[in-house]
């Protein structure tokens, strides 16, 4: 996990409360806590929970990701190939495993394409991670779609959700890049596994 700055919190914090022109008792008062809790918070002398974090920018009319210093990189997405990219870039993630299924048209004229986690995975830790989230945001989407939930609540749902995550710092590590025999020995084996896994199925 990254390590949280208490310290810089506390600062936009205060930085962000100033702008709004309340004093630290009133912040206090609004959140339900002491004016020393807010002082401590201010200070970093104490870690804020990701929850009051959420509570304190609610308060404050502020994004709970601009306190945690989580950049949320609105960069624009110009092309295809920046989705692409981000496909690539998961493919690198260890602790991360996906299978990418494809229905070609058929006499319906159908054709669908999804990425799969398997939510089970032991070997995955992050795939429950990812099944969970892709759970949420498919109530929270369909309710925004549905005009069940405001833009403004669907825009906090997803500053909450980065803000919760912006934590689970992962580790990338590029395929092996195997020589040529290396390469046909492992393909070897993979054809043997699956061919007595299919014997075995019969």
């Amino acid at each position: 996990m990254k390590q949280v700055d208490n310290g810089d919190i506390g600062r936009r914090v205060k930085e962000v409360r100033k702008k709004k022109g309340y004093s630290q008792q009133e912040l206090a008062d609004l959140l339900g806590k002491s004016l020393r809790t807010i002082q401590k918070y201010e200070n970093g002398e104490i870690q804020i929970t990701i929850g009051m974090i959420n509570s304190i920018a609610q308060k404050l009319g502020t994004t709970s990701t601009y306190l945690l210093g989580y950049e949320t990189g609105n960069k624009p997405i110009h092309s295809l190939s920046d989705i692409y990219k981000v496909f690539f870039q998961m493919e690198k993630v260890k602790g991360l495993e996906f299978s990418i299924d494809v229905k070609k048209p058929n006499r319906d004229g159908k054709w669908q394409c999804s990425i799969t986690f398997d939510g089970n995975l032991r070997s995955a830790k992050w795939n429950s991670s990812l099944c969970s989230f892709l759970e949420d945001w498919d109530e929270y989407r369909d309710e925004f779609r549905t005009y069940m939930i405001s833009k403004q609540r669907y825009d906090q749902w997803k500053d909450e959700t980065l803000a919760y995550h912006s934590n689970s710092e992962l580790q990338l590590e590029e395929p092996d890049d195997l020589d040529r025999t290396t390469r046909l020995a492992r393909k070897n084996e993979l054809l043997n596994k699956l061919f007595a896994e299919t014997s075995k199925n019969e």
